[in-house]
């Protein structure tokens, strides 16, 4: 139908189209106006024949218009015809679509009935399918809080629970356990989550430094785990070797064994010791400090560009160590990132210094610039240097001669002592003027030379000195004044020492005179015994043993004490006279040359017997008399005595208990042997709370100098919390400058005889001026150096089996090393307690 209909629609429209041509109007008016123009131009005849031509032509395109028409009216009778033909096929289509449809869509019908209901079949089974799988499945279809919500460790269980039990439906029962295996191990490999079961190379080297596990402990333990666990959470034995040996650092250092004496068993033996020495100081540096640049953790103060290093050293056990610390990280005084430059065994002095350690301090004096690499590019920083240490090592290092000379400050050449009868009081003591810097004729050649202005005040020491010698023995004294219930106690434990020596000193005294006293008085009742029971009428003297006295106690006598009497001759009659015959009851050597026998003092050369007695009677209850008055001072000495020792040795009165408790609660147990507070321990003890705590346990009425005191301590806790990595301000050194002035008003008011040491001259006379050159105090000091010590003998007691000198020697180095790496990357694990 469509094609008959398209080739009707064509043939119309090329009919059309030429009967338009043959009727075109244009074509007509020509026609016309050549008529016309034939007819009346007179040159018409000349053209006649052309005319006539194209009159024929005209004539036969009309006669072709005319059949065109014909044409195409004979093909518009067709289309009719084709059009009414149409019609009928379309009719008869329509008819039999009709018939068809009502065929097709019963049978749809019946089809969708059929549909329906097998799927209202699927539908029952999907409901009871969808409600069962909502039963079995963690939340029972009810909805469940996020887990990242959950807090409780119960309710994370239970969330784990329920998930592991609906994964076993699922999963079924004999596979679960190695489907949960696989699912770990995958998840662990997988870098998308954060779970791991296995370290990575750092992280298993770092892993065995942290917790000293040495390669067959290792082995053992990866053994272990793989037999426990299926798996092992550490890298290759092999790889954590590599890392371990590049890190080593024995490239570094010199170690030599050396052989030195010792004492044992009372006497010197040989014995051998190690020395470790740094070889090239210069590129060590620089190959700390690049690799702390590496790893992001340099960093420099505000308006400076240098590099500032802690020169310091100190004895911890038996050895010295000499040490750098690095003062551009955030953690200077960390001790896994203090670079060991110098170990020897013996003393900090500047003897042992300069023969152990020449070569270091060489090298140390020669560092001025390090050069490393910033993006690409060599860079080099000038490089502050820093003196740091305790008094005696700080001393040493600049040739002083030590706290104990007649000027004990190191920084300045002011005079004065803290021990002996000369010893300057802290009421008469100008806390505020230094001393002149030292001339260098009047040290010793310096060990470091160090610029002026860099060496401060060692604040661990001074903190912890002051605090332990005018804070905590004031305290104790208190203690002992209180619980010894004498009002006339000082207040100063040095005083209360100097009281109890005395009191020894005393019973010492009472106790000889007594005892004197008692073995004459025994001599002398012997005597009258011997001259009450004496009969004249019986010849019982020993003429061998007679003195030249007219009655001799000696000869009539046998006991020992009596003949053993010294004699010596009168001064005046020249008789030969024993002692005791002339009652003399002490040595003659401890009288003059001119003595006198009895007789000749008295003036009775022929004295009787009864005299005698009546003399020795006297002199008898004389002694008694003196025995008794000594013996009721003695005891009163003793009773003194031992309560006051009891309370400064034994520390059992109650206050001392109560004040022991409280110190025992904030931390500040004291070690017994010493009776010393630790750096750390002096930290808890400053703390505002903690001095409120301990000042509560003291009655109001028990010192007048308790707010003084309590004031003391507060101001130098407020100078403890100073002593940080802060850059301090102008106005916060005015403040603390303040600060010091008040402290030294406190203690004048509170201890003004107690005696002024070194440690509180550098405080209040040092301290201020280091401040404002440098605006801190706190960043490099000696407590880095402490807690090395404590590593150190930590690595000596895990090597202790080691019986090689210089292989023990060795893992002290690689050991020291690797901490310098781990900390250098930023993986340092210590906590300052």
């Amino acid at each position: 139908m469509g094609k008959i209909a398209n080739e009707t629609t064509i043939a119309n429209e090329k009919i059309a189209n030429e009967t338009n041509i043959a009727n075109d109007p244009v074509i007509a008016n020509e026609t016309n106006i050549a008529s016309d123009q034939i007819a009346n131009d007179s040159k018409a005849n000349e053209y006649l024949p052309e005319i006539w031509e194209c009159a024929e032509e005209l004539k036969i395109k009309k006669n072709a218009s005319i059949l065109l028409e014909n044409q195409a009216t004979s093909l518009k009778r067709s289309n009719l015809e084709l059009k009414d033909r149409a019609d009928s096929l379309h009719k008869q289509l329509s008819d039999t679509i009709s018939r068809k449809s009502g065929d097709i869509m019963g049978a749809m019908i019946a089809q969708k009935r059929g549909c329906d209901v097998q799927h209202d079949r699927q539908v029952k089974t999907l409901k009871r399918t969808i409600q069962e799988m909502t039963m079995s499945s963690p939340s029972h279809g009810a909805k469940l809080k996020p887990y990242k919500d959950l807090k409780s460790p119960d309710s994370k269980k239970a969330r784990l629970k329920s998930v592991l039990s609906y994964l076993k439906r699922e999963i079924g029962e004999d596979g679960f356990d190695g489907f949960v295996t696989d699912f770990v191990n995958y998840v662990a490999a997988d870098p998308e989550y954060s779970f791991k079961l296995k370290l990575s190379d750092m992280d298993s080297f770092i892993s065995t430094v942290k917790w000293k596990l040495s390669d067959g402990t290792l082995r053992d333990m990866k053994a272990f785990l793989r037999e426990k666990l299926g798996f092992d959470i550490f890298s290759s034995r092999q790889k954590i070797h590599n890392l371990r040996k590049m890190h080593s650092g024995l490239e570094d250092y010199k170690i030599r064994v050396e052989t030195v004496l010792k004492k044992s068993a009372g006497r010197d033996v040989e014995q051998e010791s190690y020395v470790i020495e740094v070889k090239d100081l210069q590129s060590l540096i620089s190959k700390r400090i690049q690799r702390l640049h590496d790893n992001g953790r340099l960093s420099f103060r505000e308006g400076s560009s240098d590099i500032i290093l802690g020169i310091g050293g100190d004895k911890g056990a038996a050895h010295t160590k000499l040490v750098v610390v690095f003062g551009n990280v955030d953690k200077p005084n960390d001790p896994h990132g203090i670079l060991l430059v110098g170990l020897y065994e013996g003393q900090d002095d500047y003897g042992t210094l300069k023969e152990k350690m020449a070569l270091v301090f060489k090298q140390l004096n020669d560092l001025e610039h390090v050069t490393y690499n910033e993006t690409g590019k060599k860079i080099t920083r000038s490089v502050v240097k820093l003196a740091i240490g305790d008094c005696k090592f700080l001393s040493a290092i600049t040739g002083h001669s030590g706290q104990s000379c007649a000027t004990p400050c190191f920084l300045c050449d002011k005079r004065w002592t803290s021990h002996g009868a000369k010893a300057q009081l802290v009421a008469q003591f100008n806390f505020f003027l230094a001393g002149s810097p030292y001339d260098p004729s009047a040290l010793k050649e310096p060990l470091f030379h160090a610029k002026k202005g860099t060496i401060g005040v060692p604040g661990v020491h001074t903190i912890l000195g002051i605090a332990q010698t005018y804070g905590l023995d004031w305290m104790f004294a208190l203690c002992n004044k209180i619980d010894a219930k004498d009002p006339t106690l000082p207040e100063n434990l040095r005083e209360q020492r100097k009281v109890l020596k005395s009191l020894e000193e005393e019973e010492v005294h009472y106790e000889t005179r007594y005892n004197s006293l008692k073995s004459t008085h025994n001599i002398v009742e012997h005597m009258l015994s011997v001259a009450e029971n004496y009969d004249e009428s019986v010849d019982d003297v020993d003429t061998n043993k007679s003195c030249g006295s007219s009655f001799c106690f000696v000869a009539t006598s046998d006991d020992s004490k009596i003949c053993d009497s010294d004699v010596f001759d009168c001064s005046n009659c020249s008789k030969t006279v024993h002692n005791i015959c002339s009652f003399i009851f002490t040595s003659t050597q401890d009288h003059q040359q001119d003595i006198c026998c009895l007789e000749c003092r008295k003036k009775n050369s022929n004295m009787s017997l009864q005299t005698r007695v009546a003399i020795l009677e006297k002199i008898e209850r004389n002694f008694r008399k003196k025995m008794e008055n000594d013996k009721e001072c003695l005891e009163n000495v003793v009773s003194e005595k031992k309560i006051l020792d009891e309370k400064m040795k034994l520390y059992n009165g109650e206050t001392r208990k109560k004040l022991e408790a409280v110190l025992k609660s904030i931390g500040c147990d004291m070690r017994a042997w010493y009776q010393q507070l630790t750096g750390n321990q002096v930290r808890n003890f400053l703390r505002p709370a903690s001095i409120k705590k301990c000042f509560a346990i003291f009655p109001p009425n028990s010192s007048d100098n308790l707010y003084a005191m309590e004031s003391f301590l507060m101001n130098l806790g407020k100078l403890m919390s100073s002593a940080n990595n802060k850059v301090k301000t102008d106005e916060e050194i005015d403040d603390l400058e303040k600060v010091v002035e008040e402290l030294v008003e406190d203690l004048k008011q509170a201890q003004p005889r107690a005696t002024v040491t070194p440690k509180m001259h550098l405080l209040t006379c040092h301290l201020i001026p280091f401040l404002r050159e440098h605006r801190t105090w706190g960043s490099i000091t000696e407590q880095g150096i402490e807690h090395l010590h404590a590593v150190i003998n930590s690595l000596h007691v895990r090597f202790a089996s080691v019986l090689d000198t210089e292989m023990k020697a060795t893992l002290i180095v690689k050991a020291l090393s690797n901490y310098n790496f781990i900390f250098d990357v930023g993986a340092s694990w210590f906590k300052a307690a």
